[in-house]
């Protein structure tokens, strides 16, 4: 065990839960950097494992023409990235579609759409994925225009905030935080009255953005 390490366990031998932790790391007099490597190369390849599999069960839209080219290989590299910085497998799914439909002309390749895809992608929460679901259901079902977004988010609006509290298990305020955050994406338009208005003509609905992301990377 390193001199460090050592240190800290002296420092912290009266309190149990603190020398767990630190023995944890250090397991038969290994040191730490050792243990984070081991653990770090295992996860990386966990996650490499699924997005490969997640690709091959892909119809492969990549021709051999595509791979070759400079773009491909900036856009599969930053896709890489961020699967190997990412620990839930659907959101690793997702980065495997995305990136076999990287060449989609859906995709503004001269303001380098794709890059923007992959952090929204990379930065979305379990809970924000799970808010952008629900719209967009309700919103395919209703067979909404853009027209119409507006209208139809206000009436679904209050609907929305509880059903997004109850389901995740969290209060109507921070459903409301999560509402706001997405705004922040570019995936919703988030429509807050003024206090005088109270809630009457709060609406979120998605954007174009996120219709592009859904069909590139979200869809079944």
């Amino acid at each position: 065990m390193n001199s460090n390490l050592e240190l800290l366990l002296e420092e912290h031998q009266s309190n149990k839960v603190i020398k767990r932790l630190i023995d944890i790391l250090v397991p038969g007099g290994g040191t730490i950097n050792d243990v984070l490597s081991s653990y770090l190369l295992k996860e990386k390849e966990r996650r490499l494992k699924v997005f490969y599999e997640a690709l091959a069960n892909e119809e492969i839209k990549l021709t051999d023409e595509v791979i070759a080219s400079d773009e491909f290989l900036n856009k599969y590299f930053i896709t890489l990235k961020a699967v190997t910085e990412t620990r839930r497998n659907e959101k690793i799914v997702y980065f495997a579609k995305l990136l076999n439909n990287s060449n989609s002309d859906s995709i503004s390749h001269a303001s380098n759409q794709y890059d923007d895809f992959v952090k929204v992608l990379d930065d979305l929460t379990y809970q924000e994925l799970f808010v952008l679901k629900q719209i967009s259901e309700h919103e395919i079902k209703h067979h909404i225009q853009n027209a119409r977004k507006i209208m139809i988010g206000r009436r679904f609006y209050k609907i929305l905030k509880t059903k997004v509290a109850m389901e995740l298990g969290i209060s109507e305020d921070e459903a409301l935080s999560i509402f706001t955050r997405l705004e922040r994406t570019g995936c919703v338009n988030h429509t807050k009255a003024t206090p005088l208005m109270q809630d009457s003509n709060d609406a979120i609905v998605t954007t174009d953005f996120y219709l592009k992301l859904e069909s590139l990377a979200l869809q079944p």
